[in-house]
């Protein structure tokens, strides 16, 4: 598989991990991810750890969780970078009220590993 034909895969999945986030279907969004001693993120609270698979999910419920359902989460300015068989996905998240007034921006990146069950997140970042 090549680059052009990835990077627009990579990208669906990056919306479909918000998507899913958005509406609160858990079991979509940890399927999206690296369940295994490879996957990592910088816990969300201030001086926080860096997270293996089980803490960081908790950790991304709880903040999905508390959403309200008319809030949107977007992201958008996708760019993916490939290379083999990892993508870099980077990203900025637009949090929306019912009123579509941003409430939220961050900037995101992904990091993805292309596995026999597709591709899957193994490292992420969010940031102010």
């Amino acid at each position: 598989m090549d680059e052009q034909s990835t990077a627009p895969d990579v990208a669906a999945a990056v919306r479909a991990v918000y998507e899913a986030a958005e509406r609160h279907d858990f079991t979509a969004l940890r399927a999206f991810h690296a369940m295994d001693e490879a996957f990592s993120r910088w816990s969300g609270q201030p001086g926080g750890e860096l997270l293996g698979f089980a803490a960081a999910q908790d950790e991304e419920e709880a903040m999905f969780g508390a959403l309200p359902p008319d809030t949107r989460v977007t992201p958008e300015q996708i760019r993916v970078d490939c290379f083999g068989e990892v993508a870099v996905s980077t990203f900025r998240v637009f949090w929306r009220g019912p009123d579509r007034n941003v409430l939220h921006r961050r900037r995101g990146t992904l990091v993805w590993h292309r596995r026999p069950a597709g591709w899957r997140i193994v490292h992420e970042h969010i940031s102010a």
